[in-house]
């Protein structure tokens, strides 16, 4: 006989109640349960993370003076000014699989389209402190943001390409977020959350950009000053691919070499 596995109970004046798994009865209440406690999206909610819901499905347009395409399930801000779009799904909408990841990046790709004082002028609340809108104006031209896919449960080929995501991105915080719903035999209900993939560690921002003027090194030294230039970057397998390109092209750089993608390269001596 197996031992594995776990209960959930709830106490009540000495006595334990067994609970057990149920579903949202709606995408709405799951919806309203995160716009009331955004604390559940949270990795440490006690350690200064702290989330700021500007509005419930906000519009997304093409351009600043365009209609509304679609719109997002929330937007919060964090402590930091940075802007967190969280798209909603239950477990049993079979769009959670695949479908939702080419929704989430269609509403990042389209943020540059937003601007703080408008975000502002319809927020839902007020009380924002005034030096994250200044902070938020600088993230959303910088498409620095954070993506958090939140469902009762999220399955395994989604949270493959959370993982995938937030790997690859640079200036993109990816993460999953399962919020899971117990009700007792007593009818209390029972809520847990559970951080799915990257999205523990902070947002990791642009390196150095690729302006600047080239070093000029003896060529007796050249090859010594590529390996120590390769050897501080963060070339790994589990590196983004936009840092390591910019390593690649500034230790080119700094050998008077120019650099193109595509089949071939050019060597300018």
């Amino acid at each position: 006989m197996g031992l594995s596995g776990s209960k959930l109970y709830r106490l009540s004046g000495g006595t334990v109640i067994p609970a057990s798994e149920a579903l949202y009865p709606a995408e709405a209440d799951l919806q309203q349960l995160i716009a009331e406690n955004p604390q559940l999206l949270l990795s440490s909610p006690n350690e200064g993370q702290r989330l700021y819901l500007l509005r419930r499905e906000q519009p997304v347009r093409d351009a600043p003076d365009g209609p509304a395409l679609f719109s997002i399930d929330h937007l919060f801000i964090d402590q930091d000014g940075l802007p967190v779009l969280v798209e909603v799904k239950r477990s049993t909408d079979t769009r959670i699989r695949r479908e939702v990841v080419g929704q989430m990046l269609d509403y990042a790709s389209r943020m540059r389209a937003w601007s703080a004082s408008e975000l502002r002028s319809s927020a839902s609340l007020l009380d924002v402190p005034d030096d994250l809108w200044a902070a938020l104006d600088g993230n959303l031209k910088a498409e620095r943001m954070r993506l958090i896919f939140a469902a009762d449960s999220i399955p395994d080929s989604l949270a493959s390409m959370i993982d995938f995501l937030d790997r690859s991105m640079d200036a993109i915080e990816v993460c999953g977020v399962e919020i899971k719903r117990y009700v007792s035999e007593d009818g209390a209900e029972l809520i847990s959350s559970t951080i799915v993939g990257g999205g523990n560690s902070p947002v990791r921002l642009p390196d150095t950009p690729l302006s600047g003027t080239p070093t000029a090194w003896p060529s007796s030294s050249a090859s010594a000053k590529t390996q120590q230039s390769f050897r501080s970057s963060p070339l790994s397998h589990r590196s983004p691919p936009a840092p390591v390109c910019r390593s690649v092209m500034a230790a080119g750089r700094s050998l008077a070499c120019a650099g193109r993608f595509g089949t071939a390269a050019r060597y300018l001596v």
